[in-house]
């Protein structure tokens, strides 16, 4: 029979014991403008903060159903394109293990 919890401590000594997480963290800062309630531009640039990017999972709109791996490198790899246009000289390249086999 499940436990009735009758007050705060219970409460927190329950989620302490029953609480987990599974390493996906997404969704954490939103893209918009900051009297939007945004934490990042489109650009993935940190409002208020000069020269702060943020490149990763955070940024996924809404939870993903699944792995974040294939969403977070299309993330990191557009704002680096985005990066390497403002500036010539930084070089983007896909790693190799990240190049589609041919059949």
């Amino acid at each position: 029979m499940p436990r009735i919890i009758e007050d705060d401590s219970q409460l927190e000594d329950f989620i302490k014991q029953n609480f987990g997480h599974n390493h996906h963290q997404q969704s954490a800062l939103r893209m918009a403008p900051l009297r939007k309630g945004g934490v990042v531009d489109l650009r993935g640039n940190v409002h208020g903060v000069k020269n702060l990017i943020v490149a990763d999972a955070s940024l996924i709109p809404y939870t993903v159903d699944g792995n974040t791996s294939a969403a977070t490198y299309l993330i990191g790899y557009t704002i680096a394109k985005q990066l390497q246009r403002e500036n010539k000289k930084i070089a983007v390249k896909r790693p190799k293990w990240f190049e589609m086999e041919e059949e």
